[in-house]
């Protein structure tokens, strides 16, 4: 839960730093966010997902494909 965000534009980002000493995500790491998300503070946000493993193809972080964290308003 996301409580008590002020108003604005946001987006939230899980990220699993595997590879240690980088600092930055690459391949090997795991990574999701979520789309630009509204906040209107009047309400409690949820976000939810699954972050995936960085790498070649359709989880390259450059990919439309990629999953994405959900959220929603409560």
């Amino acid at each position: 839960m996301l409580p008590g965000i002020p108003p604005g534009d946001y987006q939230v980002f899980a990220w699993v730093d595997v590879q240690a000493g980088a600092d930055r995500i690459e391949l090997g790491d795991y990574f999701s966010e979520t789309d630009v998300i509204r906040i209107d503070g009047s309400q409690d946000y949820y976000v939810t997902g699954v972050t995936t493993e960085v790498g070649l193809g359709d989880h390259d972080l450059n990919s439309p494909l990629r999953p994405r964290l959900e959220y929603r308003g409560q």
